[in-house]
Order: structure tokens, then C-alpha cells, then sequence
């Protein structure tokens, strides 16, 4: 489970960057490469279920990290799932729905 929720957290912001990129929202960036951003946990447990820094797009950008941060959370297809901010992290706590097709999932496919 912990795989499948950091591949849809890192997926989404991957697509949320792609079209802030195309709303011009984020700066001098014009182009993403996938894969370049990694998820990690946070080490405060209050921020969410996994994090992931985007500090490093900030020399393509020109902006401020916190101000990327925003700039992808507005384009996040949220469902459920709660998004933050907090200076150059985008923070993620899976909601129940998310949490239930997961745990579906599981019981579907036992190993």
C-alpha cells in the first residue's frame, strides 16, 4: 500500500506541474521531466503522509519555492486527499477514499 499511495501522490503533482507549466503559473519554467522529484515521509507526522520538495525546480522557475509549492497545489486533482504547503514541500495525507480502494485492492489481490 505505502508504494501505491506514493505513485499516485508523485503522479499527481507530476501532472499539476505540467499544467501550471502550461497556465504560465510557475515562473521561466516551460518543460518538466518526470522522475525528477522524489516522495519522502515527512519527519513530522503532522504534515501528512508523504512530502516531496520542490526547491529544486526553483532555478528553472525563478520563483520562490513556496510560491511553486502553491502554484502546483492549485492544478492538484484533490478528491479527498488533503494538500499543503509548507515553505518548499507539498505535503499529502491519503483520504478515505483513496484509503479504501487501496485496502480493496488488497484483499483482491492477496500475496
Amino acid at each position: 500500500m505505502d508504494n501505491e499511495q506514493r505513485h499516485i501522490f508523485i503522479e499527481k503533482v507530476e501532472n499539476a506541474i505540467e499544467k501550471a507549466i502550461a497556465a504560465n503559473k510557475l515562473g521561466s519554467m516551460t518543460d518538466y521531466t518526470k522522475g525528477s522529484l522524489s516522495v519522502e515521509r515527512p519527519k513530522n507526522a503532522d504534515f501528512g503522509d508523504y512530502a516531496v520538495n520542490v526547491s529544486s525546480l526553483a532555478r528553472f522557475a525563478k520563483i520562490a519555492p513556496p510560491q511553486i509549492a502553491n502554484a502546483i497545489v492549485e492544478f492538484v486533482e484533490q478528491e479527498d486527499n488533503q494538500y499543503s504547503v509548507v515553505a518548499g514541500f507539498i505535503n499529502f495525507k491519503a483520504g478515505e477514499k483513496l484509503l479504501s480502494s487501496l485496502v480493496g485492492e488488497i484483499f483482491e489481490n492477496p500475496k
